[in-house]
């Protein structure tokens, strides 16, 4: 009976002391969260992260705040995550670029794909096919025919080697069936400009990136790589309404975390982005940069998304045998 007390009062001091251990583990967030954006100041994507910040911190009751690393197709920024604690508290504004991109570009990269998290998609990115204003095509199947006439005559700008832009072109001229010589540039900018120059034919930019000058004229649109139309530009019909039947690419930024993140904190960060997502000012602003909301996806809804987007990249990337150092 003594030795059965004797169990009993172990027990519950164990119990007591687990207890006392959770609980003197410090809850998430305890202090402020970090948001490294890859990516210069002013772009989509740091929008998005600003948009992030000003929504999360009364949310969380902590401060959110932005910080730019741009440099070396997002590794710079990457890196800087990853060697922080993985404690919940430090967040890659992450696209395709740092997570399904990358790990099968670079020979030698610093990182692995598992090292990455993805917490949530916070916007899906439509690609809009843009050409000069005086451009003589109208069409996605203008620019095919004039591809096929000519080939390897037509250029097409991109916002860098290995960059969304430029994969999205090399997945079009597959589906297509064409080729074309890739100019890249350093940026979306100076691809667009290369376009309105007339040195590029095209460029597959992300919307946000070319919206406003395909409003004003200055640029026109032929397509959009997205399975619907979307809401930004009603009028522009998908490129599978153009007769490219299976040719959709959507784009997205989300929230990356260090896959190191203790379990409950991960949920928890999971659990704060699901709830921006569910509040109509947020969304608005998301779709204020013609962006494309995407409502809350539990864990395994996100790990599928990022297994489909690793697997898209990978048939552009061995199709043209892309790599880089």
């Amino acid at each position: 009976m003594a030795n059965a007390i004797t169990r009993r009062a172990w027990g519950a001091g164990a119990l007591g002391l687990w207890a006392a251990a959770a609980s003197a583990q410090p809850a998430w967030p305890d202090h402020a969260v970090r948001i490294v954006a890859p990516f210069a100041p002013g772009g989509n994507t740091d929008l998005v992260a600003r948009l992030i910040a000003a929504h999360l911190s009364p949310a969380i009751g902590q401060p959110v705040v932005v910080e730019n690393r741009p440099g070396a197709n997002t590794i710079v920024g990457t890196q800087s995550v990853l060697s922080a604690p993985a404690d919940g508290h430090s967040w890659l504004l992450a696209t395709a670029s740092p997570v399904t991109m990358n790990p099968q570009l670079y020979r030698r990269l610093p990182y692995q794909a598992e090292d990455l998290a993805v917490g949530g998609l916070m916007a899906l990115m439509p690609v809009v096919a843009v050409v000069a204003a005086n451009s003589p095509y109208r069409s996605l199947k203008d620019l095919q025919a004039a591809a096929k006439a000519r080939p390897g005559a037509l250029n097409f700008a991109s916002a860098g080697n290995g960059n969304t832009t430029h994969l999205v072109a090399e997945l079009f001229c597959q589906a297509a069936g064409i080729s074309m010589a890739h100019i890249p540039f350093n940026g979306s900018a100076p691809a667009l400009l290369a376009v309105m120059r007339g040195d590029a034919q095209v460029c597959f930019d992300i919307i946000s990136s070319s919206i406003q000058m395909i409003r004003d004229g200055t640029l026109r649109a032929l397509g959009v790589t997205t399975p619907q139309r979307v809401p930004a530009l009603p009028e522009l019909p998908t490129a599978e309404e153009q007769g490219f039947p299976g040719f959709t690419v959507v784009g997205w930024v989300g929230i990356a975390l260090n896959s190191r993140t203790p379990p409950a904190a991960l949920a928890q960060v999971r659990a704060a982005l699901a709830g921006l997502q569910r509040k109509p000012e947020f969304v608005a602003g998301i779709a204020n940069l013609g962006l494309l909301p995407d409502p809350p996806r539990d864990a395994a809804g996100i790990e599928a998304f990022i297994e489909a987007d690793r697997d898209m990249w990978a048939r552009a990337i061995r199709a043209n045998n892309i790599s880089l150092d």
